[in-house]
């Protein structure tokens, strides 16, 4: 960021890749290691299964997503080098493509929005000074599954006792559908906010 190059959510995920490169020596490395390896999302199709959704708006939005992000690498590529720099890490290998494609999911897919000030402990956060809200990843919380209608607060407070064999959801704010195309598992439901699940937000 003090750099310029790449925004806030960029910078996270830079961050995540280099903690990631650090391997056992990262203080994050139990967090990194419960994160999946790859997401089940048109950015890491084959070439032949993308083909197949030509004519559609998601391939439409995987393309100009694909395209912005590759143009970005080279600034991640650098950012990362610099962090791990700064690490003491030497001889680390580029970041390539497909681990920005990780680092890309790995955060859309745990950010949430919270009202600024609330003092989250151990919380990568980021302002978003329009609407008083404020993006964070918080550890361990980004596990929780999310839904557009929530049973439960950020601080797991639940307002009613979930079903048996249910689960506290979540609301984790609003995106277009090209970012939510992005997302593993996501849909865009009603108003543009996001919900994990079926079309019905369970």
């Amino acid at each position: 960021l003090e750099q310029g190059g790449i925004d806030g959510p960029t910078a996270v995920m830079c961050f995540l890749l280099a903690e990631r490169a650090r391997g056992a020596q990262s203080r994050w490395a139990e967090y990194l290691g419960a994160l999946p390896e790859q997401f089940p999302t048109p950015l890491f199709f084959p070439p032949g299964d993308l083909k197949c959704l030509r004519g559609t708006t998601l391939h439409e939005a995987t393309v100009v997503r694909e395209r912005k992000m590759r143009r970005e690498l080279p600034a991640v590529r650098r950012a990362v080098a610099d962090a791990l720099a700064e690490a003491g890490v030497a001889h680390a290998a580029p970041v390539a493509f497909a681990d920005y494609a990780w680092a890309f999911s790995a955060f859309w897919s745990r950010v949430m929005e919270v009202p600024r000030g609330l003092g989250l402990e151990g919380a990568v956060a980021l302002p978003a000074p329009k609407s008083g809200m404020t993006q964070v990843v918080v550890p361990g919380l980004d596990f929780c599954n999310h839904s557009s209608r929530p049973t439960a607060s950020w601080h797991v407070e639940a307002p009613r006792a979930p079903e048996p064999g249910g689960g506290a959801l979540a609301q984790v704010g609003r995106a277009g559908a090209g970012l939510a195309a992005s997302m593993a598992g996501w849909y865009a439901a009603a108003r543009g906010w996001l919900g994990y699940g079926d079309a019905e937000g369970e």
